[in-house]
């Protein structure tokens, strides 16, 4: 899918005007003004907000192409994940980007330009380039405001989980909500649980996500599948599997989620955790990476397999 995009900066900032500094959040790094957006950057150089905010404004208009550019967002992407701030659409836009400009390349792994090996230059997880890439594509896409979208995410509502999972059907469910979602004042909680709420209650009953059994089967397939297109060299088959790859893991993450808290009011009385330690864990679960929220879910399944096992007492012996 190919977008139309603008650069996503932060909220409240202003257009970059030539021989102007862009007015930043407070919560931002300070941006160092004499970069030039070639500069070369040491693996570990932490660029300044403005330095990046260039970067992608130039792979918006195309001022700049090719290596140049792939470099540049390697850069931008590299610092963003250093900054340790919430900017997952930022980052998301940088991987859009980056996707668009190594496609001419995906046949040349000599080249070094393929978008995977881009991300590994960027020490970014394959998983985590792709959600946060749709994330910014379904912001995009659907003119959802950014601090909106945010703020839906955070609340259980990521319009990009739901794209995923429920594909086609998807954008026919979303359309009429879109007005009301758009016009949201984030400052009402009330509106903003209310609106939520409403659109939970109006999923149609079709949509039902698929079990994590349906969803290991189709994952098997499409490794299989990947396999055989390794095996072809055929870099555009791969790509496009691995991308359903983490579609499906993320699926596989939402649902595991969704268990997750039911495992850990099961466990919190016996481990002494209230119920704003109990939110708080369950909110860091929900910030990894869908293969890393699969992985603890099973070891978390496991435990009370354990715990079960435990207390299985024979009652026939117990009563003699």
């Amino acid at each position: 899918m190919k977008l139309v995009t603008f650069s996503f900066v932060a909220t409240n900032s202003q257009p970059r005007q030539r021989g102007r500094r862009v007015k930043r959040m407070k919560s931002e790094t300070k941006p160092q003004p004499n970069e030039a957006a070639t500069t070369t950057a040491e693996p570990n150089e932490m660029l300044g907000d403005d330095h990046i905010n260039r970067i992608i404004e130039d792979a918006n208009s195309r001022t700049i192409t090719g290596p140049e550019t792939i470099e540049n967002l390697v850069k931008a992407g590299r610092s963003l994940r250093m900054q340790g701030q919430d900017n997952r659409l930022k980052r998301g836009e940088v991987f859009h980007l980056l996707r668009h400009e190594c496609e001419p390349y995906e046949k040349s792994p000599k080249s070094g330009l393929t978008y995977n090996q881009s991300l590994a230059r960027m020490g970014e997880p394959r998983g985590t380039s792709e959600h946060l890439r749709k994330m910014f594509e379904v912001k995009v896409e659907y003119a959802v405001p950014a601090d909106t979208f945010l703020l839906l995410s955070a609340d259980g509502m990521n319009l990009a989980d739901l794209k995923v999972e429920y594909g086609e059907a998807f954008k026919a469910f979303i359309d009429p909500w879109l007005p009301k979602i758009q016009a949201l004042d984030i400052t009402d909680e009330k509106a903003v649980a209310r609106l939520i709420e409403d659109i939970e209650a109006a999923k149609p009953k079709g949509m039902t996500p698929k079990t994590l059994a349906q969803l290991d089967a189709e994952l098997s397939e499409l490794k299989a599948s990947l396999d055989a297109a390794m095996e072809k060299k055929n870099s555009n088959e791969v790509l496009d599997i691995s991308s359903h790859i983490t579609a499906k893991e993320e699926e596989k993450g939402k649902i595991c989620v969704t268990r997750m808290e039911s495992l850990l009011d099961v466990v919190a009385p016996f481990f002494g955790w209230s119920q704003d330690q109990v939110k708080k864990r369950m909110k860091a679960f929900e910030a990894e990476p869908a293969p890393l929220r699969i992985q603890r879910y099973k070891e978390a399944l496991n435990f009370i397999k354990k715990m079960e096992t435990a207390f299985a007492i024979n009652t026939k012996a117990a009563a003699a």
